[in-house]
């Protein structure tokens, strides 16, 4: 007796999913999960942390990332390709659980992993994605070329037989940028300096690299904040974007962005930071601390800086994310 019909104001799923900050992390074995933020409440600098996931012997956390839920979570991979999916389709796990694996999410060829994550709300048209690479290449892409996704993901760089796609940051194309390597050194230049390619193009040279030494690192130039740096060893300091000289040209070696010595281990990681943020530390053991910038000091590009986390013997930081 009950006349089944469709309805003309069709419900969309995703407007039943609520909207709150959360964080995702990613395994070196490719496990991923989506937890609320709040689940890691700050401690103070100098802390322990607690454990983040239960992962194999063998595994460790290698990318942590803040997201809000309805957000696209570009995920970048080392050969190059980027697949997007909305922050809410991964699943949500508790802090300990060890995830799911990614290859149930994305489609991966062999010997391919995610290196680079990050969100966006929207393809705005003149906004950018710059690209850098383990070698030291950098490129520009305008965003929205990557609205339209592939099933199997799209071709966001080419790339040199031995290198591989490390770090992506999202831009309006007009920025100042800081590349840092493994040895702790930086080199700061205009986004302008770079023109921006197509999505298969190369890119060219951003930083000239001594011979072992690796990108750790980019971020943004704000000079309202501050450049964090956090070395293996759990060492770390502000630095003021000022004490970084613009270079004319890109390409250069730079200077001293941290002092590297057996003590402070190598440079991990550089990050944006402001007064009021909160930083996430992690470490190869999938221990992470959640601590405030402020009790982080300020000192020069060529210091030591304190020590942010106290680690386990044999055990080093991994990554640094912002809240």
């Amino acid at each position: 007796r009950t006349e089944i019909i469709d309805s003309e104001e069709e419900i969309d799923i995703e407007d039943l999913i609520e909207r709150h900050e959360c964080v995702i992390t990613l395994t070196n074995s490719g496990y991923i999960k989506r937890l609320p933020a709040e689940t890691y409440s700050a401690q103070h600098r100098g802390g322990k942390g607690l454990i983040a996931m239960s992962t194999k012997e063998e595994d460790y956390i290698e990318r942590v990332v803040s997201v809000n839920s309805h957000s696209h979570l570009m995920l970048f991979t080392n050969k190059g390709r980027v697949q997007s999916i909305k922050a809410y389709r991964i699943n949500e796990a508790s802090r300990t659980a060890k995830g799911s694996n990614i290859v149930n999410i994305l489609e991966l060829s062999a010997g391919e992993k995610v290196t680079a994550a990050i969100s966006v709300n929207d393809f705005a048209a003149d906004e950018y994605l710059f690209m850098v690479t383990k070698n030291g290449i950098v490129k520009k892409t305008l965003l929205s070329e990557f609205e339209y996704q592939r099933s199997k993901g799209k071709r966001a760089i080419n790339l040199d037989e031995d290198d591989e796609l490390i770090f992506v940051r999202h831009t309006t194309g007009n920025e100042s940028l800081i590349i840092a390597t493994r040895d702790g050194n930086a080199v700061r230049f205009d986004e302008n300096n770079v023109r921006a390619m197509g999505r298969a193009a190369r890119g060219v040279r951003g930083i000239t690299l001594s011979s072992d030494d690796v990108v750790v690192g980019v971020c943004v130039v704000d000079e309202e904040k501050s450049l964090l740096t956090v070395t293996e060893n759990g060492m770390g300091k502000r630095t003021l974007f000022s004490d970084f000289r613009e270079m004319k040209h890109r390409g250069g070696k730079g200077v001293t962005c941290h002092h590297i010595s057996e003590k402070t281990g190598k440079l991990a990681a550089i990050l944006t930071v402001d007064e009021d943020d909160d930083i996430m530390l992690i470490t190869d053991e999938g221990t992470i601390i959640r601590t405030s910038v402020s009790g982080i000091n300020v000192y020069s590009r060529t210091a030591t800086g304190v020590i942010l986390m106290r680690l386990a013997d044999g055990a080093y930081i991994n990554n640094i994310a912002r809240l």
